[in-house]
C-alpha cells in the first residue's frame, strides 16, 4: 500500500514537472521594425504578441478572440515557418489551420487573424521541435 502511494506521489510531480516545463517558456527579447504581414484585423488590433528565440515560442500558450490578430515575431538566427499542426473546432466547422506560407527571418514577423473559435497546436516547420498552442475564443 505505501509502494502504491509513493508512485503515486512521484507520478504526480513528473506530471505537475512537464506541465510547468512545457508551459514557461523563454523569455522574449527587443524585437526589430522589419514586418512581413499575412492578415490583419481591420482595426489593426493585435490581440497577442508571440516571441521565436533559440529556445522556442515564448509564450507556448496564447490566447486571441475571434477577429483579434496574433502576430508572431523571429528574434532569433534561425529561419521561422509557423503552421498549425493540429485544430479543435465545432463540430461541423472546417477547420482552416494556419500556415505563414513561407520562413521568416531575423527582426521579421508574421500577424494572423483567425476567423473561427477553436483551439490550434503551431509549430515552426523549419524546427519541429519548437511548438505551442493558440487558443481563440468567440468575441
Amino acid at each position: 500500500m505505501q509502494r502504491n502511494t509513493i508512485i503515486s506521489v512521484l507520478a504526480a510531480v513528473v506530471v505537475v514537472g512537464g506541465a510547468v516545463w512545457y508551459f514557461s517558456g523563454a523569455p522574449g527579447t527587443a524585437t526589430d521594425t522589419t514586418t512581413t504581414t499575412s492578415s490583419e484585423t481591420s482595426t489593426g488590433v493585435v490581440g497577442a504578441t508571440v516571441s521565436y528565440t533559440e529556445a522556442g515560442f515564448s509564450p507556448m500558450l496564447a490566447q486571441v478572440k475571434v477577429g483579434t490578430a496574433i502576430k508572431f515575431v523571429n528574434n532569433s538566427s534561425k529561419a521561422l515557418r509557423i503552421v498549425s499542426v493540429r485544430g479543435t473546432v465545432a463540430a461541423g466547422v472546417t477547420d482552416p489551420g494556419f500556415d505563414s506560407g513561407k520562413s521568416i527571418g531575423n527582426g521579421a514577423s508574421w500577424v494572423y487573424t483567425p476567423t473561427i473559435a477553436g483551439q490550434w497546436d503551431f509549430k515552426n516547420l523549419d524546427d519541429d521541435s519548437h511548438v505551442g498552442t493558440l487558443i481563440v475564443t468567440a468575441q
